[in-house]
């Protein structure tokens, strides 16, 4: 295990936005083992309720109720926990949007700085040509540089100016982004033979997402009846205001496709993808919600 001087020293190799992203995804790992202690918790609590049941049955006293008491205020720290876990992990979205915004303004004032100490330069080439024309001459004459279709010879200080305004875009667009509550994970079927690829794409979405505990019964729900065991899958998780979109959201197995008849002329196979699609059933909604 990481000494607390290691763990800030790696912190603090990490750029603002690099360590805003870590965190996002560190709260929705914790998000997963709260929701795990939770689900113990409970186990427990159900045994020590029916233990302190057979102790007052009985006329004994061996500690279940004050045990069912303990596991009790547990839960509910848990409950506080998970609360707490979900909006530090929404802050520190808005910490890596912030942090990703002044990168932006430090590479627009970066090109900016350039801009003017090209113009600097040329201005007096262009007062030089000026008088030997007879004529004005400004920057904007190297807005009329003629260019060839793939664009070789564009002016440095155009270029730097193009480079600025497309930053400025980004600047504009992030700026207004808000954390959305609707959204699509779509992953696989490359490299993801398990539910853990799932939760690592749900814990670095950056959006409210449905509850860890929701989606691991969304993908027990998906495929109830059968196994996938470590079988290659895709998984499209969407969701609508936090809630789990049970019609559009599916694991789709690829080794499980089956073929079906088919043809116009004559009979023929070809694969039948909805034999290898698994969905939740419609009740879920209700339970993920």
């Amino acid at each position: 295990m990481k000494s607390v001087e290691e763990k800030e020293t790696q912190a603090s190799a990490l750029t603002p936005v690099e360590q805003a992203a870590a965190e996002i995804a560190q709260f929705g790992r914790r998000e997963l083992e709260l929701v795990l202690d939770r689900q113990a918790k409970a186990g427990q609590m159900k045994e020590a309720e029916e233990r302190a049941g057979a102790e007052y049955l009985d006329g004994q006293s061996g500690g279940a109720v004050d045990k069912v008491l303990k596991l009790q205020l547990e839960l509910a720290a848990i409950g506080r926990a998970g609360d707490l876990c979900h909006a530090r992990r929404l802050a520190a979205i808005t910490r890596k949007w912030s942090a990703e915004a002044s990168e932006l303004r430090e590479q627009i004032a970066g090109k900016q700085e350039q801009i003017e100490a090209l113009q600097a330069k040329t201005a007096v080439h262009l007062a030089a040509l000026s008088d030997l024309e007879g004529v004005p001459y400004s920057n904007e004459i190297l807005r009329s540089q003629p260019n060839d279709l793939n664009w070789k010879h564009v002016p440095r200080s155009v270029a730097l100016e193009r480079g600025a305004r497309a930053l400025g875009d980004r600047l504009e667009v992030l700026e207004r982004r808000k954390i959305a509550t609707s959204g699509v994970i779509d992953i696989g079927p490359d490299e993801v033979t398990g539910i853990e690829a799932l939760l690592a794409a749900v814990a670095a979405h950056e959006g409210e997402t449905p509850g860890i505990e929701a989606v691991l019964d969304w993908c027990a729900a998906c495929e109830r009846g059968t196994s996938f065991g470590e079988l290659a899958r895709r998984y499209r998780l969407a969701w609508k205001e936090g809630t789990i979109d049970v019609c559009e959201s599916y694991t789709l197995v690829p080794d499980l496709v089956g073929s079906m008849l088919a043809g116009i002329h004559g009979v023929s196979e070809r694969p039948d993808v909805n034999s290898a699609t698994f969905r939740a059933d419609a009740s879920f909604r209700v339970h993920a919600t």
